[in-house]
């Protein structure tokens, strides 16, 4: 796994002529999740998720972001629940798309194409 941190040249992290897809992103969504990442931000500092730990693994990753994920998606889910994070005020769809945002990233996961076309 390339863990995030590790020098890496813009040509390796994707095909030649190959550009993601990003117009397809729902924007009213992205705007939620910038907010929880602004609320982090205030919260511990900006960018204080991009930091490496010398003993962090892909467990670690899978445990703190998936965690965190997780929990927010059991809050959403629960009908007993309110929606929104006592905490924040923010939906807890949002702190849950921060997570994985954040994921991707320390997982230094990037975009490419796949080889087949999607029927």
């Amino acid at each position: 796994m390339a863990m995030q941190g590790e020098t890496r040249s813009p040509d390796d992290l994707k095909p030649q002529g190959v550009k993601a897809p990003i117009a397809l992103l729902p924007y009213h969504g992205l705007g939620l999740i910038a907010a929880a990442l602004e609320y982090g931000a205030k919260k511990y500092r900006a960018w204080n998720w991009q930091e490496h730990y010398p003993d962090e693994t892909e467990e670690t990753i899978r445990q703190v972001y998936g965690g965190a994920c997780l929990r927010h998606i059991y809050q959403w889910t629960d009908p007993s629940q309110d929606d929104y994070d006592d905490e924040s005020g923010l939906h807890h769809l949002a702190h849950a798309g921060a997570c994985i945002m954040i994921a991707i990233w320390r997982l230094g996961l990037t975009y490419y194409a796949p080889k087949e076309p999607v029927p």
